[in-house]
């Protein structure tokens, strides 16, 4: 396909948009990589193994608060911009979809979701207002160069339905589904164990419901397992008891040995999409999800996991106990993970891109230099 650059916003974590990108990377292992921020001891170790192009925000990495950075981002942004390429595809939160990108050149976004952190604001501040903060002129004027930025890309790509609709609504560009890849490698079904305990697998951030999880695992009287790593941390083990073992965040390895160790995992969070749930069934374990969401797209109810309606610990705990009280068959959860390997996804997008890149080359020769800039 020629050169090709792959965009995302920031490489410093372990989640399932820094997955996605490591996928590209395995189907256009040429591709240049370029990010605002890279940190290479905080995401996967793929990425370490080859050169990433950062902003000039990589200098101030570790040594200032993200939220410190956001005024500065749409600037260090235009420094990542592309003028020669035979094809951008922008793995997007919220930063990579308004690269500037000359003109001519087609532009594959993937977009994960419209920026939680400007159209869920209360969340992304843990439930206060950003008039409490001052921020709220901050945050108005990135929602207006977000929806500039919007523009940029020559075609959207969805993690999900429910994204789909969020972009719809936010950006008023249409998009094309492609649900992301999820690997298993490792994980086999294996008998569910009477005395095993509920798992959870999160970044522990306020939105992913954690909570949900101790509360609704102790009144249901079962142990819990929590995996990963986040700012919730210290707030939720002073909210659980002794039932709750926090294990920090742990490598791909010993995911298969936490997985068999578990009755059911739990989603209590309405995700995008959500990969663990998949990882879970991978593992031949059903899934108790809030159902909304991505959710919605991957957790059969009665088939594959329980589903519950209402973000309270009763709920969480009737759906955990619901799901302990049936005999699941792992071989069938495990089945139906399979639905969603990575080279389903890769030959999907593959095929976008390629059929972009020609309706891109019949309308108009490519132009080198002059940079798409948001209206």
């Amino acid at each position: 396909m020629g050169r090709v650059v792959i965009v995302h916003d920031y490489l410093t974590q372990r989640g399932g948009a820094e997955r996605v990108v490591a996928e590209l990377l395995s189907r256009w292992p040429d591709a240049e990589l370029r990010t605002l921020v890279h940190d290479p001891g905080g995401t996967f170790p793929v990425f370490a193994q080859r050169e990433v192009i950062t902003s000039p925000l990589q200098r101030l990495a570790g040594r200032m608060s993200h939220r410190a950075l956001l005024p500065m981002l749409p600037a260090a942004l235009r420094s990542l911009a592309i003028r020669d390429a035979d094809l951008v595809i922008s793995s997007s939160s919220g930063w990579a979809h308004g690269v500037p990108v000359a003109t001519g050149i087609p532009h594959v976004c993937y977009c994960h979701n419209p920026a939680r952190w400007l159209y869920d604001t209360s969340t992304y501040l843990d439930g206060r207002s950003v008039l409490g903060h001052g921020l709220a002129p901050l945050f108005a004027a990135l929602r207006r160069w977000d929806r500039r930025a919007a523009t940029r890309p020559t075609r959207y790509v969805a993690n999900s339905e429910n994204v789909r609709r969020r972009i719809a609504a936010t950006y008023r560009r249409d998009a094309t589904v492609v649900h992301p890849p999820v690997r298993t490698d490792g994980l086999q079904p294996t008998p569910i164990p009477h005395d095993g305990y509920v798992f959870v697998l999160s970044r522990l951030l306020r939105y992913k419901r954690v909570d949900l999880a101790i509360e609704g695992a102790a009144r249901a009287g079962i142990r819990i397992v929590i995996a990963g790593a986040g700012p919730e941390r210290a707030r939720l083990e002073a909210l659980a008891g002794p039932h709750a073992t926090f294990v920090g965040r742990v490598a791909d390895e010993d995911l298969p040995g936490l997985f068999a160790g578990a009755r059911c995992f739990f989603l209590g969070g309405e995700e995008d999409f959500g990969i663990t749930p998949l990882e879970a069934n991978a593992a031949g374990r059903p899934v108790v999800a809030f159902g909304r969401g991505g959710a919605l797209e991957t957790v059969r109810d009665g088939e594959t996991g329980v589903l519950f309606d209402e973000h309270t610990a009763t709920a969480a705990a009737a759906a955990i106990a619901r799901a302990c009280g049936t005999s699941w068959q792992p071989e069938a959860l495990a089945a139906h993970a399979a639905r969603w390997r990575p080279e389903r996804f890769l030959d999907e997008l593959e095929d976008i891109a390629e059929h972009e890149v020609a309706r891109t080359r019949r309308q108009a020769p490519l132009v080198r230099g002059r940079l798409v800039e948001a209206p």
